[in-house]
């Protein structure tokens, strides 16, 4: 059939591939605008532009896994004036009629619904596998140990919130269509006739969202591939002056405050971004040598949304560089926590204040535990 159209625009269904009587009104809908389906590809519909017409479209479930269907029965609906369209997404043969007063393919809901029993183990099926996959996604973010740390660091602005509005929204969506498919049978099996027209405008744009969430995650990650500005520990957009020193306003340890004096001062890495848990979050990393001899400080400063994060980032720091510990925590005076690294190497603090966290890696001879009162003012 499709040698006979043009090919004018594509759609999903609407209703997923489970709500037969939302999916029959779309397509019957799009019939009356002008728009006559004319091949499938999945559960993607594909039209052909030509006069409004008042087409009826009727999808009856395949009996099995790719099912053949016989030429005896399209020659039987063609007399009762049903054309044949397509297989729709692997489980359905979609047909059209153009004459009101053609008979219904279907007439007796009780024998229609034992039609669908291999349909509904497949969605049972399909429910149960997807289902799984987001779990365990789930599971090993939060198993992850640095999440909301790497997230904050790693990721590109919108990517987080995109990845979670996808997975809300697919997960709503395939709880609504097992749940429209089980009321569906349920109805069937009770003598009730599918009930048409039936809404989908809903559905339809739960599962615009889905696909828009889903490809601008896809395409986020790809442009944070390439993206110009960023090191191996954060990406985001360079905050460095003219002057090649951290613009104005930027928090970070300052190693001529510890009494660096007499070296060479230069900042290797300045960076600023946003994301939709943290307003603020920038790095910067700064090194002072003389004689070969090199003092570094590397310094991220988190202004989250709210502190409820605050905790939770607290811990993702200790993990990541101490594996929770050893970590010693020191009463300052003008700020809610301050933590520091007990063992050997590089130093690294924590100070936290309302929403703002830092976390510092330092690497010279001052002791950070003497260096509270400095830490509480870069916070104030």
């Amino acid at each position: 059939m499709s040698e006979q159209y043009d090919w004018a625009y594509d759609a999903l269904l609407p209703g997923g591939l489970y709500d037969v009587a939302a999916n029959e009104t779309w397509l019957e809908n799009r019939a009356k605008e002008g728009f006559h389906a004319f091949r499938a590809m999945g559960s993607r519909i594909y039209f052909a532009k030509g006069e409004s017409a008042e087409i009826r479209y009727r999808l009856q479930p395949m009996l099995k896994e790719k099912e053949t269907l016989e030429q005896d029965r399209v020659e039987l609906y063609r007399s009762l004036g049903w054309e044949y369209v397509d297989a729709v997404g692997g489980v359905f043969h979609l047909w059209r009629c153009e004459n009101p007063a053609a008979p219904e393919l279907d007439t007796d809901p009780v024998v229609q619904a034992d039609g669908y029993r291999y349909l509904k183990k497949r969605m049972l099926r399909s429910a149960a596998i997807e289902g799984m996959i987001l779990l365990a996604i789930l599971l090993l973010s939060v198993t992850a140990g640095t999440v909301l740390r790497n997230v904050l660091r790693d990721s590109l602005p919108l990517e987080s919130l995109l990845w979670l509005t996808a997975v809300v929204c697919f997960t709503l969506l395939e709880a609504v269509n097992v749940r429209t498919m089980l009321r569906f049978l349920k109805h069937l099996k009770g003598g009730e006739e599918i009930h048409r027209p039936r809404p989908y405008r809903r559905r339809q744009w739960l599962q615009r969202a889905v696909v828009f969430c889903w490809a601008g995650f896809i395409i986020l990650q790809a442009v944070g591939l390439f993206w110009p500005a960023g090191n191996r520990d954060m990406i985001g957009w360079s905050d460095m002056a003219n002057d090649r020193t951290p613009k104005a306003g930027t928090i970070y340890l300052d190693l001529e405050h510890m009494a660096e004096q007499g070296q060479e001062m230069r900042f290797e890495v300045a960076l600023r971004k946003f994301h939709e848990l943290a307003p603020s979050v920038t790095q910067v990393r700064m090194r002072a040598s003389e004689g070969g001899i090199g003092v570094t400080a590397d310094t991220t400063h988190y202004v989250l949304l709210s502190g409820r994060f605050s905790e939770t980032l607290v811990n993702d720091i200790r993990y990541a560089y101490r594996n929770w510990e050893p970590f010693e925590e020191i009463p300052v005076s003008g700020l809610d926590r301050f933590l520091l690294s007990t063992d050997n190497g590089p130093q690294v603090a924590i100070a936290v204040k309302g929403v703002e966290v830092l976390e510092i890696v330092y690497g010279g001879d001052t002791d950070l535990r003497t260096q509270g009162a400095y830490f509480a003012a870069l916070l104030g």
